[in-house]
């Protein structure tokens, strides 16, 4: 069972360094890190290439592996470690970040619901066989848009995943990558009244 360890400050998020059965972590490894269809993405703020989907329109070749039943375990765990109830369904992406790729400190909170990719919370899977610290894209936690040093960190090693509650404080980034290429699965998920946690 997935489970997450929950962390308030500075503002809610989660992580594990356990999250899916070996097995499965290595077979999704292997076919995103094989994935083609990628998007180069860059704004102000960041520069990474992706794919967007939801998780009932996961590309072949992934949905053997991104099951509905793998979605409904990310989902069951974010309401138990945030108690909070979700809607069913999830917008999904996978990431990569190749060398130089990375984020400012930012905030993806979204106060209209409206939005085409509203969310309240989100996981991410990290897919990164023997990462190191020498290769960049470590999650930092901040206390603030202009901090310079993360409250935290959660390193993107191979089956770890971490959570984030989304409001006004939510503020993260991922440094720059200066290794192989660095993956990740991201699950985004709305609570049922399209609130968020403050």
């Amino acid at each position: 069972m997935l489970s997450l360890n929950r962390v308030d400050h500075p503002f809610k998020h989660a992580f594990t360094d356990a999250a899916f059965d070996g097995d499965l972590a290595d077979e999704l490894r292997d076919s995103v890190v094989g994935f083609e269809d990628w998007e180069t993405s860059e704004d102000g703020f960041y520069r990474n290439s992706l794919a967007h989907f939801t998780s009932d329109s996961v590309p072949d070749t992934l949905s053997h592996l991104l099951t509905p039943e793998v979605s409904q375990q990310v989902h069951e765990a974010l309401q138990e470690t945030f108690q909070i109830r979700l809607r069913p369904g999830a917008q999904m992406m996978l990431n990569r970040f190749d060398t130089g790729d990375g984020t400012l400190v930012h905030n993806d909170f979204l106060q209209d619901d409206s939005h085409r990719y509203f969310f309240t919370h989100r996981a991410l899977l990290y897919l990164n066989e023997s990462w190191d610290p020498t290769m960049g894209g470590v999650l930092g936690i901040f206390d603030d848009a202009q901090a310079t040093s993360p409250v935290a960190t959660i390193e993107p090693r191979h089956n770890t995943m971490s959570a984030m509650a989304m409001g006004p404080a939510s503020y993260h980034a991922v440094s720059a990558q200066s290794g192989p290429a660095r993956f990740s699965i991201v699950w985004s998920f709305c609570t049922v009244d399209r609130s968020h946690q403050l």
